[in-house]
């Protein structure tokens, strides 16, 4: 069983560092003291607590807190020991450089790799297995995806975006009949509509059975 806990690492001193830790006990017992990636100093010479701050039941609600809590002290409060937001780690443009190199020469993953990694993720391989959400931590993860927490809000895609995106992840076959009788069947309903002076919200909506026909087209 896996424990996924946040915890703030108290120094006598009024100095604070947040973190997050998965593990394979009780969060009470970890014996883990943070990995920080400045002032390592102060583990070595000042007397510190470990406090417990909150247990989940998943790493992502985990990782959720703790950029909440970083986010809300670092760079605000100097007491704040942190220097990345919630293990998000920026790497400069030589790094990144690096990583794209090593990832071309690597290559693609072979269809045998993909299928060791499948497998090494079914049934007890997968660190979810047995378990599943709380009401609570369902409506949490809702919660964060909901109205301006969703980093799609207020983002409207017009008909030409959303074909294009239908096209690149394979798309389907759709059938219109003309008002002569003739079926036609395409996949681009935006181009559709342009080549025979059709408005694309009126296509879309005979579609998806919103209205019967629309300037005589009609589903077969």
């Amino acid at each position: 069983m896996n424990y996924y806990y946040t915890y703030k690492i108290q120094f006598v001193d009024g100095f604070y560092y947040y973190g997050c830790r998965q593990s394979k006990v009780k969060p009470a017992e970890d014996v883990y003291w943070g990995s920080p990636k400045t002032h390592k100093e102060k583990w070595n010479t000042t007397h510190y607590e470990k406090i417990i701050l909150n247990v989940f039941d998943n790493r992502s609600l985990m990782k959720e807190e703790e950029h909440t809590l970083i986010s809300n002290s670092m760079g605000i409060d100097e007491k704040c020991l942190n220097c990345n937001n919630g293990g998000i780690v920026y790497f400069d443009e030589e790094v990144r450089r690096k990583i794209s190199e090593a990832n071309r020469r690597r290559g693609p993953r072979s269809e045998e790799s993909k299928r060791r990694m499948s497998e090494k993720m079914k049934g007890e391989g997968n660190h979810f297995y047995g378990k599943s959400h709380t009401e609570e931590a369902l409506e949490r993860i809702r919660l964060h995806s909901v109205g301006e927490n969703n980093p799609r809000f207020g983002v409207v895609m017009d008909y030409e975006l959303k074909e294009k995106i239908s096209i690149a992840r394979g798309g389907r076959e759709v059938s219109l009949v003309s008002p002569k009788g003739e079926v036609f069947t395409f996949i681009n309903q935006s181009e559709f509509a342009r080549n025979h002076n059709l408005s694309a919200k009126g296509v879309s909506a005979v579609l998806l059975r919103r209205q019967k026909s629309h300037r005589g087209w009609r589903l077969p």
